[in-house]
């Protein structure tokens, strides 16, 4: 994994109130720098979508080694962090 310097948005695609926080402890736990927790629009895979190039290899070994997507960011997502990681039922 790539951590080092990498910000992170979690967002909770989830119907379960606590994803959104499991996940940024986890993430945290990795030695990621959680930048906020937020809500989404449901989503079934969680996802790792990166917000500039030089943030895809971080976006991609993580999702890797989850077996989650990864892409780069919709426009609809801010360029304030590195890397948006939305939390789907699949982690729920």
């Amino acid at each position: 994994l790539i951590t080092d310097g990498i910000s992170v948005q979690v967002l909770n695609g989830t119907s379960s109130p606590t994803a959104g926080d499991a996940m940024a402890a986890r993430l945290g736990d990795l030695g990621f720098t959680i930048e906020v927790v937020a809500g989404a629009t449901p989503y079934d895979q969680t996802t790792v979508f990166w917000s500039f190039e030089n943030a895809a290899p971080a976006a991609r070994r993580l999702a890797s080694r989850f077996g989650w997507i990864a892409g780069p960011k919709p426009a609809n997502l801010s360029a304030a962090v590195d890397i948006h990681v939305v939390v789907g039922a699949d982690e729920a």
